[in-house]
């Protein structure tokens, strides 16, 4: 598809490319080795360039092999000590992929309203041939490893090893909202205000988000309209670049975000 640089030029690249350029990196289906090496691979290319901003990954993973899925959520936690990692479920995030989910920055992992989670046991990555004693050591060190997965899950949750082993006993299926509660993730994407207030704020309660985004609450500072009160600059404006806005008005600065508030807005405090 087309991209257009900085420079205005216009070429045409692979679509994943295009992503790349946006510091997007993508993790669906069956995270296998294959799979692994080109996602480290992307996020090593992100951590050189770490001064362009923060990465974005987005997850719909299925399961992954217990090495590779591990080795991505090293780079994970590694790039994140150099820029912000956010994290976000698409769909559904099993086995490793819950943890890599779990991975990004602290208040940046995401889950979208009907995704799901299942944290779940690895087992056996293909057939074992060889010696009794062989196919013995390699059963220990499954279970290692999947010690090693409590050991992170439990580092993530803030709950005891013990809680998370007990939990993944038997598959054990989170939706959104409970991956919040469970301290997986920060917080489930909502829609945008003025979706939710055509629909009369009948959407319901999403677990983990910011006051900000609750039905019938606002910033005790925000813009008014003078003439028709019963809109609000939120609908076509973020409320982060609202609360910016705001700071710069009190100090003195020149800052509109990308964003311009019409004049028939007033800023009022109670």
């Amino acid at each position: 598809m087309p991209f257009t640089n900085d420079k205005y030029q216009t070429y045409m690249l692979d679509l994943n490319m295009v992503f790349l350029k946006k510091r997007t990196v993508f993790i669906n289906g069956f995270l296998n080795s294959d799979n692994a090496n080109s996602v480290i691979t992307q996020l090593l290319y992100l951590k050189k360039e770490v001064e362009s901003g923060d990465v974005r990954i987005y997850i719909n993973c299925i399961g992954a092999e217990m090495r590779s899925g591990l080795a991505v959520y090293d780079v994970i936690r590694w790039i994140s000590r150099f820029c912000t990692v956010t994290t976000i479920n698409m769909g559904l995030c099993s086995g490793v992929g819950a943890l890599l989910c779990g991975a990004g920055s602290r208040d940046y992992r995401y889950a979208m309203p009907n995704s799901r989670f299942l944290m779940q046991r690895t087992g056996l990555e293909g057939v074992l041939t060889g010696q009794t004693s062989d196919i013995t050591l390699e059963v220990q060190n499954i279970k290692k490893w999947n010690d090693k997965l409590e050991e992170e899950l439990a580092s993530i949750t803030k709950h005891t090893k013990e809680e998370i082993s007990n939990d993944m006993k038997r598959d054990f299926y989170l939706t959104a909202n409970q991956a919040v509660r469970y301290g997986l993730i920060d917080q489930v994407l909502p829609p945008s205000f003025a979706k939710r207030r055509a629909f009369g704020g009948e959407f319901g309660k999403f677990e983990g988000e910011p006051e900000k985004f609750k039905i019938g609450t606002r910033p005790r500072n925000d813009f008014r309209k003078r003439e028709k009160k019963d809109h609000h600059p939120s609908d076509f404006v973020p409320w982060y670049v609202l609360e910016k806005q705001k700071f710069a008005r009190e100090a003195g600065i020149d800052y509109d975000g990308g964003y311009d508030i019409p004049e028939e807005y007033e800023y009022e405090t109670e």
